[in-house]
């Protein structure tokens, strides 16, 4: 398999999951399907979509988000560290 050169770099789109080595830490694929990606999504637009999530939930009552943080943040609540008046949304 070639190595992804600097040029080939320059070439892909802005997008929040390719790596340095210009594969995709999303997607298990050989190489980045470029502006046609439907999973493309900016830094601006992963944090937007970030906020969102946390935002949500936020909203649950404390026990779905408990089941939430267990599930999926090793027991951590990191939308507890945000503060509703900083995002960007």
């Amino acid at each position: 398999m070639a190595k992804t050169i600097l040029p080939d770099l320059l070439s892909m789109p802005d997008c929040s999951s390719l790596s340095d080595n210009g594969k995709c830490k999303r997607l298990n694929v050989t190489k980045c399907r470029g502006e046609k990606c439907p999973f493309k999504k900016s830094n601006e637009e992963e944090n937007v979509s970030r906020e969102r999530s946390f935002l949500r939930i936020m909203s649950l009552d404390k026990s779905k988000q408990i089941h939430i943080a267990k599930k999926y943040f090793s027991g951590n609540m990191p939308w507890e560290s945000f503060d509703k008046k900083s995002f960007n949304i």
